[in-house]
């Protein structure tokens, strides 16, 4: 030391300066990796001290997923997993035995070197996960609570490989394995993809699913039957070289078809869907996940599609007539078109029923080729490309907007069968419609993705939808629908922030003297502002609680009266429906019954009803006049001269379009609007009121009866 010590003073000081440096980073280094180490192994002594005891795991619980339905019994949503009891090892088929053990002799043993710990203990998943660690994932990992799930399954994985027997390890495996479906154990897939029980499938079903199970990702035949295919081919090869299988057998095996049972239509209902799990969750918690709990809602089948095909159409028409904003994103194809079909289904994973996903294989300016998820092929021209044509195609598309081999679309079907290249809509809407009588949500419907549920949840501004319901205050402070106020320019002084407010009429003409029932059926602003002034905002706000509105959410101003105050749809709908059904405030639901599996029932709320005289809010005559003047309105507006009664309009600054009103009983609001500021405009400023009538049309075509339907608590998984 004295001598290293001597060696460094020797030299020059810049340099002596420099290796003391070194060496103090040199020991820090040392001395973070040894806490680095310390630690790590605290961490998976701890992990593995809190894994469960093996033979907790030979038993798990069978799950049966929470399940909706609308009231004729067409599933809306499942949520949760399917899990069946765990099978006696003698049960289990020796081909599929066979078939498994053949599916894992190759496959990749889990990882438990110190690459694959730190990976698992910072959150960097394998690329190709071990089937022994898919099947510990499936595992519940809140045993494990505080663990990372990849390191807890990785843990697992290793105990399960040191404690059982080949022979337990199949049986399990063959009990969980993980589908990726929220389906697991080969039993429960077995009914899912085909229909039968194990002990019924054919040595190609055994040789599928043996495949899926153990393949390095997550496979759904029915969403890339090309990759389901070649899973089973090379499985079955395996076993013929292996002399598992003769010849012949592994020749028809591989010659059939996939075979897979059709899934049952599923109706979209995101929201109404959300909404019921998150009032199971809160009255029964998580376990309702898994007991089996079947809900049935007020939601009518035939009325729920006619609510969500017309609001997506009101939509995409819009859509339509918007500049085009590029693809959703570019892939690189495969150089082999026989690839295709897989990219294609990866790309398009979050592929909708409606708005469907495509990958553009070529493209000019006459003619652009696509593929779908599912691997049809469609050569799109002439009006097909009317949204793409100016700024997509040919020489002056921008790189960011241009459509070239890669690109990934979006395709929209028209009323004639043709598809048109289009992309997802910045625009959100929503459609409510309830029965007025009992307050039954009988449609909720949203746009196409996860986030297009927030356009039923929030509040939004009420615009000229309110009206209705000033109107309505100012009766029960003595006004008349004949009683007359001056539609005459109005200037106000600045008693709202800091500038005069000068409200005008949408078409900028005034009409002097007009009797109320004229003011309201032609929206005019003026005479509205005019009437609030004269009944006192106070009032006017403290009376729309009567028809359910939050007061906290009504501005105490005169601009109240040009809908400043703020809504939901469904409160909307409720507010509505006081004036519907004469006077009654009835709470909207939207679960009628829950059971469980074997028919126990949970709950079966009891509704409201108009005519019970503790739900009134406002007399007959104020429900009755202001049903008339919504008729007198509707004739003004949709031109109707059938028994409709309706009122709309749009919001301040353009954002929103509210379309409200009723038939024989049926209260429908309509809402369509942009959640991030951007005004509508264009040829249909007012999309909400075509979205309506073609509701309405939809529902007097339609009879909403119960449709003959299995039990919905017999239902295989899907």
């Amino acid at each position: 030391m004295k001598l290293q010590l001597h060696a460094i003073k020797s030299l020059p000081p810049r340099t002596a300066r420099t290796l003391r440096v070194v060496g103090v980073l040199a020991s820090v280094g040392a001395a973070l990796a040894l806490a680095l180490a310390l630690l790590t192994a605290i961490v998976l002594a701890v992990s593995w001290q809190r894994l469960p005891a093996v033979r907790e795991l030979l038993a798990p619980a069978a799950q049966r997923p929470l399940r909706v339905y609308a009231d004729d019994h067409v599933l809306l949503a499942s949520f949760g997993s399917w899990r069946d009891p765990p099978l006696p090892a003698h049960s289990i088929p020796q081909a599929l035995r066979t078939t498994v053990r053949a599916s894992l002799h190759d496959a990749k043993p889990p990882e438990t070197g110190l690459r694959a710990l730190l990976g698992a203990l910072f959150g960097r998943s394998q690329a190709q996960e071990a089937p022994l660690v898919r099947l510990a994932r499936g595992f519940d990992a809140q045993r494990a609570s505080g663990t990372p799930r990849a390191l807890y399954a990785l843990l697992l994985a290793r105990r399960l490989q040191r404690a059982l027997s080949a022979d337990a390890r199949l049986t399990l495996y063959v009990d969980g394995a993980d589908f990726g479906t929220d389906v697991y154990g080969f039993a429960a897939a077995a009914q899912r993809y085909f229909g039968h029980p194990l002990a019924e499938l054919t040595e190609s079903q055994d040789a599928l699913l043996a495949a899926l199970a153990a393949a390095p990702r997550v496979l759904d035949p029915r969403r890339e039957p090309q990759g389901a295919l070649q899973l089973r081919h090379a499985l079955l090869q395996r076993m013929r070289a292996r002399g598992l299988l003769d010849a012949a057998h592994a020749a028809a095996a591989d010659a059939a078809p996939l075979g897979l049972v059709a899934e049952p239509p599923r109706l979209a209902a995101d929201a109404a869907a959300a909404m019921v799990r998150a009032a199971v969750l809160r009255r029964w918690g998580p376990q309702a996940l898994r007991i089996g709990a079947v809900v049935t809602t007020t939601l009518s089948a035939p009325l729920q599609r006619a609510a969500q095909n017309a609001l997506r159409t009101a939509l995409m028409r819009y859509t339509l007539r918007q500049p085009w904003r590029g693809p959703q994103s570019y892939l690189r194809l495969d150089a082999r078109p026989a690839a295709w079909p897989a990219q294609a289904a990866r790309a398009c994973a979050d592929d909708t029923d409606s708005l469907r996903c495509a990958v553009v294989l070529r493209a000019s300016p006459r003619e652009v080729q696509v593929m779908r998820d599912d691997g049809t092929l469609l050569r799109l021209r002439g009006a097909s490309l009317q949204q793409v044509a100016a700024l997509g195609l040919g020489a002056q598309a921008q790189p960011g907007l241009a459509l070239r081999p890669g690109a990934v679309v979006r395709l929209w079907q028209r009323h004639d069968r043709s598809w048109v290249i289009t992309q997802a809509p910045r625009l959100r809407g929503a459609l409510v419609a309830i029965d007025s009588s009992s307050g039954a949500v009988r449609a909720l419907a949203t746009g196409f993705d996860a986030a297009a549920v927030d356009a039923v949840r929030q509040p939004r501004q009420s615009g000229a939808a309110y009206a209705p319901f000033l109107y309505s205050a100012a009766l029960g402070k003595g006004l008349q629908p004949s009683s007359i106020v001056d539609d005459a320019p109005l200037q106000l002084d600045a008693v709202i922030g800091e500038r005069n407010w000068n409200p005008r009429n949408a078409d900028g003409s005034y009409a002097g003297p007009i009797t109320l029932r004229r003011a309201f059926a032609q929206a005019r602003n003026v005479p509205a502002v005019r009437v609030l002034g004269a009944i006192g905002a106070e009032f006017a706000r403290r009376w729309s609680a009567r028809f359910g509105f939050d007061a906290s959410q009504q501005p105490p101003y005169l601009t109240l009266a040009l809908g400043t105050g703020r809504a939901t749809p469904l409160q909307m709908a409720r507010a509505y429906a006081v004036v519907a059904n004469g006077g009654f405030l009835l709470q909207p639901y939207l679960i009628a019954a829950v059971q469980r599996d074997d028919g126990r029932v949970l709950a079966a709320p009891l509704p409201q009803r108009a005519g019970d005289p503790a739900r009134r809010t406002i007399d007959a005559a104020n429900a009755a006049e202001v049903a008339a003047m919504l008729h007198d309105a509707a004739r003004h507006l949709v031109g109707s001269s059938t028994p409709v009664a309706a009122f709309g309009g749009g919001t301040d600054g353009a954002h929103g379009d509210w379309f409200c009103g009723w038939r024989d009983g049926l209260v429908t609001v309509a809402w369509v609007g942009y959640l991030n500021g951007l005004r509508l405009s264009g040829p249909d400023p007012h999309p909400a009121r075509a979205l309506w009538q073609d509701f309405m049309r939809s529902a007097q075509a339609t009879t909403a009866r119960p449709a003959a339907a299995a039990d919905p608590r017999s239902a295989a998984p899907h």
